[in-house]
């Protein structure tokens, strides 16, 4: 696995202080992922040479950094919720991420607030990790907007995070009934999970 976790972690334990309030980190709760799927997701990267990613809900951006320790290159999207829920604009939430970000070294990673935001020219993306809003469609519309990025030139992979809820399962639902996709549950210890799911195609 190609990335410094002592790095990610110096950065984190600095700048995700502010999300003390019932957002913390790695296993705590589930504002991110557990350190098993973060190091899941990260060899299965590197072991299918995946390049271009998008990650849909930044969070506390642990997963950003893990993930863009193994891409080329990563858009990661997220509209300052969490930010909202602690009283503060979207402009704090987007210089916490980029002061963070900047610490641990990351230079390929590029922030947007809406998929919508995204170039659309770009259609090379072969990695979509999708931990966005869990609630009614929107693990289902996101997969969906992010469709015109998505290389055709080879398989491309979506990750589900916290597939225990009914609304991201029918997400990967309708990716595999109604997008083509193919699918399967990733068999991890229940300790160490909140749910993980990969579709491809």
């Amino acid at each position: 696995m190609i990335l410094d976790e002592k790095k990610i972690m110096e950065a984190a334990a600095r700048y995700c202080q502010p999300f003390n309030k019932g957002y913390c980190f790695m296993g705590s709760c589930s504002a991110s992922l557990t350190l098993v799927e973060a190091r899941f997701m990260c060899d299965f990267i590197v072991n299918n040479k995946l390049k271009n990613g998008i990650e849909i809900g930044t969070g506390t951006g642990i997963s950003t950094m893990y993930l863009a320790s193994v891409l080329d290159k990563l858009i990661t999207v997220d509209n300052g919720a969490i930010a909202l829920n602690l009283q503060h604009e979207y402009g704090w939430m987007r210089a916490a991420w980029n002061d963070m970000f900047r610490e641990a070294g990351f230079e390929n990673i590029n922030m947007v607030q809406s998929i919508e935001e995204i170039d659309k020219r770009l259609k090379s993306v072969d990695f979509v990790f999708i931990d966005g809003d869990h609630t009614g469609l929107f693990p289902t519309n996101d997969c969906i907007a992010v469709q015109p990025h998505l290389t055709t030139k080879k398989t491309h992979y979506i990750f589900w995070h916290d597939t225990l809820n009914p609304n991201v399962m029918a997400g990967v639902d309708n990716a595999i009934k109604n997008l083509g996709y193919s699918g399967k549950l990733i068999e991890l210890p229940e300790q160490d999970t909140y749910g993980l799911w990969v579709t491809w195609k």
